[in-house]
């Protein structure tokens, strides 16, 4: 089984902390659960920091510990979309207005 989770960061050290705390529990997911999970940063400096697991978007207001992190990772697996296929979107942000470059999906 696998999971993709979303880390929402905005500059914040309440964001890095959050990201930091997310790989180690990905890592004990794997150990003790043979769950494969996905971290995916993504910056936005204007948005608040959140965690996006399986379409679920759990907004983050102080830092979770580990035990807490994988408690919610479990239970949005449970309550999470399914989906049948699995899609990768890239783009390029251009300079200081943070304009949309190229992007490509790929399956």
């Amino acid at each position: 089984m696998s999971v993709n989770i979303m880390v929402v960061i905005n500059g914040s050290d309440l964001g890095e902390e959050v990201l930091k705390e997310s790989w180690k529990a990905a890592q004990t997911l794997f150990r003790e659960y043979d769950i494969k999970v996905f971290i995916i940063p993504y910056f936005n400096p204007k948005g608040n920091v959140a965690l996006i697991v399986n379409g679920i978007e759990f907004l983050v207001k102080r830092k979770p510990s580990e035990k807490e992190l994988i408690n919610m990772i479990l239970s949005a697996i449970t309550m999470g979309v399914e989906e049948e296929d699995n899609l990768a979107l890239g783009a390029i942000i251009h300079g200081d207005d943070l304009s949309f470059g190229s992007a490509a999906i790929a399956s």
